[in-house]
């Protein structure tokens, strides 16, 4: 699985900018629901069966949502894209 696979299962095209700089920018657009988020390199890398762009799928339930979570990940060296899929 990568990101074009993601993108016909229903996730937006666009990507957001992981990066310190990006930072206040990416949490503004994050809603605080729960939600489902994918996190990925901007190139493809060998994975146990085939390439994939795909670093991380997580989620949460938690109060504050994707906003809280996404922001725990900051830290000075972080430069890659992250994508939201937001679930109600």
């Amino acid at each position: 699985m990568n990101s074009k696979t993601l993108v016909k299962r229903g996730f937006e095209k666009e990507w957001l900018q992981f990066s310190e700089s990006n930072k206040g920018n990416l949490i503004k657009k994050l809603p605080i629901d729960k939600g489902v988020y994918v996190i990925k390199f901007k190139k493809e890398f060998c994975r146990f069966k085939e390439k994939s762009d795909i670093v991380y799928i997580g989620s949460t339930k938690c109060n504050g949502g994707l906003k809280k979570r996404i922001s725990l990940y900051f830290y000075s060296d972080a430069e890659f894209n992250v994508q939201v899929q937001h679930k109600s």
